[in-house]
């Protein structure tokens, strides 16, 4: 073949220059397989996981399928999945097709066994399934660490709050009763999410709406006069629901925001999510997450704000060799400071 020629003599015959410059930038060149469809990331995760489980337990699983555009040849590649994953002992419990971003998955319940043999990547596995494009461990948020209560606050001259709200909040169930959030929340219990939320384990979505309505509390900063709505994606212990998969959570979100005939939240222009997927850091390929607030973003005319990325553990800032010298530094300095150190991290 002419990648093998290729391979051997690094050259071809004339002729065939535009392959040439297409091999020359590839590392290898094979048919798609278990070792395509696990990654070592994933493996480890996995590993992990199942460490000191039994057999028989159940463990989810997220399968995307190689997106086919014909639905008909989708739905047949799906029920191959879902055949696959029955024989192998586990079941579905979810699945969600967005053309938008041509994403086709599937969540599912594998035992234990079954999951040894795939991280093998043994070809009679579950890697070996053809349409099966990754099988990666069920999502877990990852977002800013939001620790602090909600401190009651000195009694103040209420302004007027509208109701026509221009920012959205995608993140865990808040205390909408709070003193200082229950007149600039408007919160849609799109997903069921709310009832299994105790009071006390409403950390990160309060704190997120406390902050964006309210900004620093330490600083004496009028609240914004516009509601927030909010739609929350994380339930119990602020975490993703496990019946779910997040990339369609976050899809069906927005589309009862700003899709439809009636739109709950036509004005919203401005969406935050402060949540991301510790199991997926960005590693040279824009996750289908990625892809759906980029193709949420065009589509609806939205300005996502999204804080949370690869940096969840601490890391040295040089520029600055203790607190002091930071907090002394200028805004300008400081930011230099920083950005440099999260480059040299990256890097």
């Amino acid at each position: 073949s002419l990648w093998q020629t290729w391979l051997s003599v690094g050259e071809l015959p004339d002729g065939y220059a535009p392959w040439r410059d297409v091999f020359g930038c590839l590392r290898d060149l094979r048919v798609w397989g278990p070792a395509d469809r696990v990654q070592p990331l994933d493996v480890e995760i996995l590993e992990e996981e199942i460490e000191g489980r039994d057999d028989e337990e159940l463990v989810s699983l997220e399968f995307e399928l190689i997106y086919r555009g014909a639905v008909a040849v989708g739905a047949a590649a799906e029920s191959a999945v879902v055949q696959s994953i029955a024989q192998a002992g586990g079941n579905v419990i979810h699945r969600a097709r967005i053309d938008d971003i041509a994403y086709h998955a599937v969540l599912a319940r594998i035992p234990v066994a079954s999951i040894r043999m795939l991280i093998a990547r043994a070809p009679g596995s579950l890697a070996g399934v053809e349409p099966i494009m990754h099988i990666r461990p069920q999502s877990v948020v990852t977002g800013i660490e939001a620790n602090d209560s909600i401190a009651p606050a000195a009694p103040v001259a209420e302004r007027p709050v509208s109701e026509a709200s221009i920012l959205a909040l995608l993140d865990g169930v808040p205390v909408a009763g709070h003193p200082l959030l229950r007149r600039h929340l408007n919160v849609e219990d799109h997903f069921g999410l709310e009832p299994d939320a105790l009071v006390a384990q409403r950390v990160h979505g309060s704190a997120m709406a406390s902050l964006i309505v309210h900004g620093d509390r330490n600083r004496p900063e009028p609240p914004l006069p516009r509601q927030i709505h909010c739609i929350p994606v994380m339930g119990s212990n602020d975490r993703f629901p496990p019946d779910r998969l997040i990339v369609d959570l976050i899809y069906q979100a927005v589309l009862k925001m700003r899709g439809g005939e009636q739109p709950s939240a036509p004005w919203v222009i401005i969406v935050n999510i402060s949540l991301g997927n510790v199991r997926r850091p960005f590693h040279g390929q824009l996750s289908p997450w990625a892809r759906l607030l980029d193709r949420l973003a065009y589509r609806f005319g939205l300005l996502f704000l999204v804080s949370a990325g690869n940096v969840t553990g601490n890391f040295p800032i040089s520029a600055f060799h203790t607190r002091t010298a930071f907090e002394d530094a200028t805004p300008a300095v400081r930011a230099e400071g920083v950005v440099n150190a999260l480059a040299a991290v990256v890097a």
